[in-house]
């Protein structure tokens, strides 16, 4: 009788939320339903879309690879790329740029899967975490490709820190609401929490800038600085950090999580720009981050912005009540 029990309880355990997925989306609401759809079909065809086409001025492809050139086709490009220069996995050769076009063409899937597991974060729901170790999986696989060792570094930190937080959600929060530092009572503890917390995201930023070019070189065996801009850096380092800040927030439970989590897209945005990367600059990747920011923006509304402007708006009104 007891080992039934036993195996009962353990068929029970929803690992990583994987139950709940069509149930949680179903709890969403309508227009939230909408807004993940349009950023997902934005997301998905900026995947497999290239606004720049790849052109071939000193006529290095193959005869039979032509078709190629002038191509729209995202997966077309990075095959070509990869075959003339080769890519991060890789030196030269039809089967690293096959290899290199399969793996790069993960994005927009993986870019959505993050889409899902922000919106199961703003609706506190389980499947959270099943969505957010997917998405690491997938744009870890896109990172190492695209030889963005910061992304990937962080993804697989990502995926580790899934099931610390699933584990912490279900058994230790159980479900329930959200944390914050506006709850605490006393004044004095909310600025020590905000300025420890501003002092480790800062360390984290530093940890990462370093770091990011050690693992570079011990991966791909390539120097840095000469495929990298300082600018570039810069950026990458911040913004890893930044999101991994703010990642130890979301396993925590806390609403403030938003505001950093805007500071990272923005940050992201900034690195693939002409601020980033110069005339190197990646227009699909910020529509990518410009939509996070997007859907990361909303989290920030329901959770932070309404409850304190709901709150500004009740002390008012009860103001006005005792002038009367």
């Amino acid at each position: 009788m007891t080992n039934t029990i036993q195996s009962k309880q353990k068929t029970n355990i929803n690992f990583m939320g994987y139950q709940n997925v069509i149930k949680d989306i179903k709890e969403l609401s309508k227009g939230f339903k909408i807004l993940l759809l349009v950023g997902g079909i934005v997301l998905i065809f900026f995947g497999f879309f290239s606004i720049e086409v790849f052109t071939d001025p000193e006529n290095q492809l193959p005869t039979h690879l032509k078709y190629m050139v002038g191509s729209h086709f995202s997966p077309f490009k990075q095959y070509a790329e990869s075959f003339i220069n080769g890519s991060p996995i890789g030196r030269h050769g039809a089967g690293i740029a096959l290899a290199s076009s399969i793996l790069y063409s993960i994005n927009g899937i993986a870019a959505f899967s993050g889409l899902l597991a922000v919106a199961m974060v703003v609706g506190g729901k389980t499947s959270q975490w099943f969505w957010g170790i997917i998405n690491g999986i997938l744009y870890g696989t896109f990172a190492i490709v695209a030889g963005y060792i910061g992304d990937f570094l962080g993804q697989i930190m990502i995926v580790i820190g899934a099931v610390i937080g699933w584990c912490l959600f279900t058994f230790v929060y159980k479900e329930e609401k959200f944390r914050s530092l506006k709850d605490l009572r006393q004044w004095w503890l909310k600025i020590v929490c905000l300025v420890l917390g501003l002092g480790i995201m800062i360390g984290f930023c530093f940890g990462w800038y370093y770091m990011i070019p050690v693992a570079y070189e011990g991966m791909f065996g390539l120097e840095y600085t000469k495929v990298v801009t300082s600018t570039q850096h810069f950026f990458d380092g911040v913004s890893n950090g930044v999101n991994m800040f703010a990642y130890f927030m979301q396993i925590a439970f806390i609403t403030e999580q938003w505001w950093i989590w805007e500071l990272t897209n923005i940050f992201k945005i900034l690195m693939y720009s002409p601020v980033g990367l110069n005339e190197n600059y990646v227009i699909t990747m910020m529509i990518q981050y410009v939509v996070w920011t997007i859907i990361s923006g909303y989290g920030l509304y329901k959770l932070e912005i309404a409850p304190l402007y709901q709150k500004i708006i009740t002390k008012i009104k009860v103001q006005k009540q005792h002038k009367k």
